[in-house]
């Protein structure tokens, strides 16, 4: 039994590891980058992904040469802004199925056409998965440049954070909360959030800057 158990176990931290691929990887290593003009965007209308495509935002503005649109400007140059993108995954439930041909590029370059900018980053936080004591909120992301609107790096990661009110919700919602809303992720409290958010979006900038060399002089 003990060794079964562990087994099991192993499977489990298999799976989990398996769940990021990268904060951010160039698809083409040769790649070099001819503007610093960006938007970070959120690819769904949901209060979840703008909030985190706005987190990545501000830290890029932070970190990085880059020069960010700030989201005032994006809500007004967008109609309609948040709008939703369908997005590079086949499946997204417990992790996201990463698909990166599946991107809605036509609504994209619809978006890009109403900003002044070259590289689009888009986010999108398809799910949130719920445990009896954590929250995780699955991430995938891609950037695009104008005007030949080809992937230029892409991502999946997810955010994981302490659960303090384990049992408070009914048991359709105790494995896994679909289209994820501000109730689904407030249930791990708000601190606990804001730090898991703060420290993987850090970490993403970081990464970001090691592949293109754009981080601030300290």
């Amino acid at each position: 039994m003990m060794k079964k158990n562990t087994i099991l176990l192993l499977a489990g931290v298999l799976i989990l590891a398996g769940c990021i691929s990268s904060y951010f990887s160039i698809t083409d290593s040769k790649y070099i980058f001819k503007s610093d003009r960006i938007a970070v965007v959120s690819g769904l209308d949901d209060e979840v992904s703008v909030y985190l495509a706005g987190e990545l935002s501000r830290e890029l503005d932070a970190k990085t040469t880059f020069k960010v649109m700030p989201e005032e400007e994006i809500a007004r140059s967008v109609p309609g802004y948040p709008v939703t993108i369908h997005g590079p995954w086949s499946a997204a439930y417990f992790g996201i199925d990463e698909d990166y041909t599946r991107t809605d590029v036509n609504r994209i370059k619809i978006i890009m056409s109403k900003l002044d900018v070259d590289y689009l980053y888009v986010l999108w936080a398809p799910s949130v998965v719920r445990s009896s004591n954590s929250i995780q909120i699955n991430i995938i992301t891609q950037l695009l440049e104008i005007p030949s609107y080809r992937e230029i790096a892409h991502s999946s990661y997810y955010i994981k954070y302490t659960a303090v009110d384990a049992f408070s919700i009914d048991r359709s919602a105790k494995n896994h909360i679909s289209n994820a809303t501000k109730k689904a992720i407030s249930i791990g409290g708000s601190k606990n959030m804001e730090d898991a958010v703060r420290d993987t979006t850090e970490r993403a900038v970081k990464e970001i800057i090691e592949a293109t060399g754009k981080g601030k002089p300290r």
